[in-house]
């Protein structure tokens, strides 16, 4: 095994160097040790697993490794609209200058909940009801290009029983939660929430 670094991902390094140790962290767990061989190298076995449990303990403590980039990138102000009567149906809608990136970081999130290692009990803990409330808020987008990208995202989240089986729709649609959206947004959710 490569040598094995000794510090550990915590709150008492500093965040501009967690991101490095953590990558460094995760290639050291890839070498495969042969369990074959009970007495062989112990000390190198016995190291991943540390190291193994520690990745484990730093990604379910709820620091965002996943959801800090996504919410950093996604969760933002929307642009005042320039037709306050917008109506997608008739209107051309704004599109979202930084959409190069957003689609990146949206399919990234989806590859992510498609993955076949994805493991819904993890994803609860960290794709919590706040997350999922800043995500609807994002329907108020003009943008037809991200609105698709939600509602995937949302099916994904909520209708494969992935994450968010144990919320309920009734919860997420609370009566301050559709004030602030817009009518167009209620209709998509709805159409998400009955698909499910």
């Amino acid at each position: 095994m490569k040598r094995h670094d000794n510090n550990r991902i915590s709150q008492h390094v500093p965040a501009s160097e967690q991101e490095d140790l953590f990558i460094r962290k995760l290639r050291q767990c890839c070498v495969a040790f042969d369990f074959m061989d009970p007495v062989a190298d112990l000390k190198g076995k016995e190291v991943k697993r540390c190291t193994l449990n520690e990745l484990v303990d730093y990604i379910t403590g709820g620091r965002g490794v996943l959801t800090e980039p996504i919410s950093a990138n996604l969760f933002r102000t929307l642009p005042p609209s320039e037709n306050p009567d917008f109506d997608p149906e008739e209107d051309d809608p704004t599109l979202e200058a930084s959409w190069p990136h957003l689609q990146l970081v949206y399919e990234f999130f989806l590859r992510f909940l498609e993955s076949s290692d994805f493991q819904p009990t993890i994803g609860k803990r960290v794709i919590d009801q706040k997350f999922v409330l800043q995500l609807l808020e994002l329907f108020d987008s003009e943008d037809p290009r991200e609105r698709d990208f939600l509602k995937t995202v949302l099916h994904r989240i909520y209708g494969k029983d992935r994450i968010g089986g144990g919320w309920s729709w009734a919860s997420w649609l609370s009566s301050e939660m559709l004030e602030c959206l817009e009518y167009d947004s209620v209709s998509d959710i709805l159409k998400i929430s009955l698909s499910c």
